[in-house]
């Protein structure tokens, strides 16, 4: 047998290995450890946080507020931004702490509506479906 030879056979048992693996696992539903199961992108994207702030005028309606803007309006890009600005923490004060910084800027008497939600490994959660919060309220917690 020449090198050839025994380069191919190495090569077809390594192709069928990987063929017949996902095959036992997902066609026979076999479990072994031999052929483990498949994960693509286990975890990426985790904690990625999905937030919108709208302002609630006196009359009623809403105005979403661009809080990137907002809060960074001399930043040509994310890059300029300090990371916080953009980039808001998944536990449920992340939210919130975007919305405190937001009516420092803004009038005590002003309504903020959050709408937030936190990418899981099962999904997205939401954290906030429009609630109201008052800037005084936030700014006085805070002192």
């Amino acid at each position: 047998m020449n090198a050839f030879s025994v380069r191919l056979i190495i090569f077809l048992l390594i192709a069928a290995f990987m063929v017949v693996g996902p095959v036992y696992r997902q066609i026979f539903d076999g479990s072994s450890k031999i052929f483990r199961s498949w994960t693509m992108f286990s975890g990426i994207g985790r904690g990625v946080v999905d937030a919108r702030f709208t302002l609630v005028l006196d009359n009623g309606s809403e105005v979403e507020i661009d809080y990137l803007s907002f809060l960074a309006p001399d930043a040509e890009s994310y890059r300029d931004m300090p990371r916080n600005t953009w980039r808001i923490r998944e536990s449920a004060g992340g939210a919130i702490e975007v919305a405190e910084r937001l009516c420092e800027h803004m009038k005590e008497d002003a309504v903020l509506k959050i709408y937030s939600r936190v990418a899981t490994k099962r999904g997205w959660d939401i954290e906030f479906s429009g609630d109201e919060f008052a800037c005084k309220d936030l700014l006085d917690k805070n002192g």
